[in-house]
């Protein structure tokens, strides 16, 4: 399975994290390859968190923040000189609070969205993609006992 092949170091080949992200309907799917990920793509590797992010459940209206909506950058003199940030930076806290809440206390900084390496990527993908799988698996047998539930309330009400 996908699980079973990470390496010792608890990572993915970088050639799984790719399939991984073309077997998913994002709209980054069939464009993103090994080499957004060795070059540093800062764009579409985010876009991926993003999409990981959101499969996890985190609200698309909290990653895709309407900066101008809270006249936060009203209140500095270069207000275009922040506006791309604030996005980065929600997603940055949300990727480390997700990260938190696994139990990982990982250096994961701002930086590995603006400049990311390839073993630091590398490193965070494995672990979101494992933790999906897991979340994804728990949901299905969580979906599979409901429906066995529902089956047996069925037959017992008729």
């Amino acid at each position: 399975s996908f699980r079973e092949k990470m390496d010792n170091d608890q990572c993915f080949p970088l050639s799984r994290i790719v399939e991984f992200v073309r077997e998913q309907e994002w709209d980054v799917s069939d464009k993103f390859s090994e080499e957004d990920i060795k070059k540093g793509n800062a764009a579409a590797i985010g876009q991926v968190y993003n999409h990981i992010l959101l499969e996890l459940g985190i609200s698309n209206d909290l990653l895709t923040c309407n900066v101008a909506q809270f006249d936060i950058l009203t209140m500095t003199d270069h207000p275009e000189l922040f506006k791309d940030s604030v996005p980065q930076s929600i997603l940055y806290q949300c990727i480390s609070w997700l990260f938190q809440g696994m139990g990982f206390h990982l250096d994961f900084g701002l930086r590995d969205l603006t400049h990311p390496t390839a073993k630091r990527t590398q490193k965070f993908l494995s672990l979101l993609i494992n933790y999906y799988l897991f979340y994804n698996n728990l949901n299905l047998k969580a979906e599979k006992y409901e429906n066995e539930v529902e089956d047996i309330a069925k037959k017992r009400n008729h």
